[in-house]
């Protein structure tokens, strides 16, 4: 027997909040609000406005500013909702999380295979003065944040990495980030949305080695 969707008389006007305007976060707002729609009164109006989709979003949240927001990655909420880690300074125990959306994604550490470096190990031995792209790690990219994290449980964090004579360029949205790795202007870079066509297009085009997350 199908259970019909639940619907609500009264129409409502709602505030979402999501990305840039051109990824997933404002597609997927998009077709919620086109269920919405469907579901509650005539009346029903909603608006998407643009956010970086990490910490910023919510905080919008929990300070009234929108009544909805998505943010990514959904392993970084628990710790955005309660003032913990880089996220410490406040707490937003009245938001809840409605749900997740699944994607086929990674934070990925690529280097120029003409380094010759195929392993933190080999990055640790190596001590290259590299250029590295990756998202701006300024409490708010959670994208940033990780990149950040991650190179430290290595034993690479960015205080060690300048002393090598490592530079950075940072970059909220990630295609920026592939376009750098792509056009020369940078060695390595750590960051996410790997499912793209601008990850695809840094794959056929240049020559990379992947780096994995070691075990420990």
């Amino acid at each position: 027997m199908a259970v019909p969707p639940p619907k609500l008389d009264r129409s409502l006007t709602l505030h979402f909040r999501g990305d840039w305007g051109r990824a997933n976060l404002h597609r997927a707002l998009g077709w919620l609000g086109y269920e919405l729609l469907t579901l509650a009164g005539p009346q029903t109006r909603f608006a998407i406005w643009n956010g970086r989709g990490g910490y910023d979003n919510v905080a919008a949240v929990g300070h009234g500013e929108v009544d909805l927001a998505l943010a990514t990655p959904a392993s970084f909420m628990p710790m955005a909702i309660g003032g913990k880690g880089p996220c410490g300074h406040e707490t937003f125990p009245h938001i809840r999380a409605l749900g997740h959306v699944p994607q086929h994604d990674r934070l990925v550490v690529a280097l120029r295979r003409d380094l010759g470096i195929r392993s933190f190990a080999e990055l640790r031995e190596k001590r290259p003065g590299l250029r590295i792209t990756l998202g701006p790690d300024d409490g708010v990219s959670f994208m940033g944040v990780g990149a950040q994290l991650l190179l430290a449980a290595h034993g690479l964090p960015r205080a060690e990495l300048e002393r090598w004579g490592c530079s950075f360029i940072e970059y909220e949205e990630p295609h920026l980030c592939t376009s750098a790795m792509r056009d020369g202007k940078a060695d390595m870079i750590v960051q996410e949305a790997i499912m793209t066509d601008y990850w695809q297009e840094l794959a056929d085009k240049t020559n990379r080695t992947c780096v994995p997350s070691e075990e420990s």
